[in-house]
């Protein structure tokens, strides 16, 4: 289920009281409305909303059956168009409490195609079909019905503000970011991306607090990343391949930012590498990249959060890949030490390697014994007699 059931509650109680305000006097005098069938409706209302027992503060339960046999027995009565608007709805509000979001969205359907309600409760049924369409995972059908209630609440308030009716409360009714949220997730259920991330850029200018709901970026970065994923099939290194690459990347800064999280730290390391791989042409850029890359993964070491053998491999051989081959040396021994990397041979001569490298000749022969003690293969043996004629010339210098 997508929205919530106290946010669907809330909505039948709003239809329900917007209607029920209504005394017979208005409604007969407004809309013609025979006392027969207003006297119907009022008991229709009276099952919906019954009244605690004098003396009790325990809400009652709707006696779901005796309404919906009253609501049947109405629309036996041949009813106009007004009369059937308003039973529909409480039709609605009916299935609505059983859960039965397909049959209240086909009673808010009916209401909205008798189009014999005020503006202000048709704009409400048009965006109540939204979020049933959602309900029922009719995802085309419920972005139909948000935006055009968009639209329709949009130019309502245009033409009330150009006639000086200001204070209509349709004037009060307002597009919020959850709104939008609703479009995005329709538009992500149907994979249509690049709408995803324009719905939640909606969102994020609307939304009241400097920091949304982590899933709200999390669906942008998708919706990005999926973008950015076809077209490195199709047209890598494009100008739009670099625009969407640029945008995954900012959205994984503040991701890794605010919402800390290994999987952030890693998908920014890789967008970083990536992009070193697509620009070996321009030297510096790559550099760049992969300079980003190692500071991307050396930050989550720093705050505790690489702490997978395969992580730490992945950002050593980005240290070894710049020449940082000292701190390279320092962070696998301690890797290896703690067992966050296995003391495996290729490990062994990874550590070997950068304390050569780093000229620390002394502890890359204590490396090369404890590896030749595991394995003592001839290559091990010839780079051990390396190592110790490198440290004997160097105590000699």
């Amino acid at each position: 289920m997508i929205q919530s059931q106290s946010m669907i509650r809330s909505l039948v109680l709003l239809l329900i009281l917007a209607f029920s305000a209504l005394t017979a006097v208005e409604v007969q005098a407004k809309n013609s409305m025979r006392p027969a069938m207003y006297k119907r409706i009022v008991e229709i209302q009276k099952g919906l909303s019954p009244e605690a027992p004098e003396g009790s503060t325990l809400v009652p339960e709707v006696d779901k059956k005796a309404v919906r046999t009253l609501i049947d027995e109405f629309l036996d009565h041949s009813p106009n168009d007004y009369e059937a608007s308003l039973v529909y709805q409480y039709s609605a509000s009916l299935s609505l409490l059983d859960e039965n979001y397909k049959a209240a969205y086909q009673d808010y359907k009916k209401v909205h195609e008798l189009n014999r309600l005020p503006l202000k409760n048709l704009l409400q049924i048009e965006q109540a079909l939204g979020q049933l369409a959602m309900q029922n995972e009719a995802w085309k059908t419920a972005i139909g019905h948000i935006e055009q209630w968009m639209k329709n609440l949009s130019q309502a308030q245009e033409q009330l503000k150009t006639e000086g009716k200001l204070k209509d409360p349709i004037l009060n009714e307002k597009i919020i970011d959850k709104d939008y949220m609703m479009l995005a997730q329709a538009h992500n259920q149907l994979e249509q991306w690049p709408e995803v991330v324009v719905a939640i850029d909606q969102a994020l200018a609307l939304h009241a607090e400097p920091v949304a709901p982590e899933s709200w970026y999390r669906m942008r970065l998708a919706g990005l990343l999926s973008q950015f994923n076809a077209l490195t099939e199709t047209k890598p290194k494009s100008k739009p391949w670099w625009s969407l690459h640029l945008q995954s990347v900012q959205q994984l800064q503040l991701l890794v930012t605010h919402f800390p999280n290994m999987n952030y730290w890693r998908q920014l390391a890789s967008m970083y590498q990536q992009a070193a791989l697509n620009a070996k042409e321009n030297s510096k850029l790559s550099l760049d990249s992969y300079t980003q890359a190692l500071s991307t993964l050396h930050s989550a070491y720093v705050a505790g959060y690489l702490s997978t053998e395969q992580d730490h491999l992945w950002m050593l051989r980005l240290m070894v890949h710049q020449g940082k081959y000292h701190q390279a040396g320092r962070i696998l021994e301690k890797a290896l030490k703690d067992k966050v990397v296995s003391d495996a041979n290729e490990h062994l001569k990874m550590l070997a390697d950068v304390w050569v490298m780093s000229r620390e000749y002394s502890k890359a022969e204590t490396t090369l014994k404890a590896l030749i003690a595991k394995s003592n293969k001839a290559s091990y043996q010839e780079t051990l007699a390396d190592v110790q004629a490198l440290l004997k010339a160097k105590v000699q210098g």
